[in-house]
Parts: C-alpha cells; structure tokens; sequence
C-alpha cells in the first residue's frame, strides 16, 4: 500500500516545487508594497479621535525595541 502511493505522492511533489515559480503565492509573498522604513509616523503611529481621548496607543513599546528581538533573516544570493 506505501508504495502505491509513493509514487504518485511524489511525482506530485515533484511537479509542485517545478511549478512554484508561476504560483500566485510567490507573487503574492514577493509583492513590491515595500514600507518606507525610516518614516517615523509609519514606525510609530499616533492614536487619533475618540481612541485617544480615552487614552488609549498602539503600543508602549517602540518600533525600534520591537525588531531588536527579531532574528535576522536576511538572505544574501
């Protein structure tokens, strides 16, 4: 029984990887919707209207605190 599906199993896998890049999710995940990383509004965003009023943010810790924690997955070809 394994090895009848093996085989299928694999020359479907095969043939997925081949056909990755033509995939909608490749392009979807390598979009050009690059965010202006040194534009502090974007980075840190201001609460307006009745949110902040109520005193209420986003977050109490700053961007820059936040990627610090983050591995680096940068990827060199």
């Amino acid at each position: 029984m394994n090895i009848i599906f093996f085989v299928p199993l694999t020359l479907i896998a095969l043939y997925e990887t081949s056909s990755m890049k033509q995939s909608w999710m490749v392009n979807w995940l390598y979009a050009a919707d690059e965010v202006d990383t040194r534009d502090p509004l974007i980075l840190d965003p201001v609460v307006e209207g009745s949110d902040a009023e109520q005193g209420l943010e986003i977050t109490k810790v700053t961007f820059d605190d936040l990627i610090k924690r983050f591995p680096d997955t940068t990827q060199v070809s």
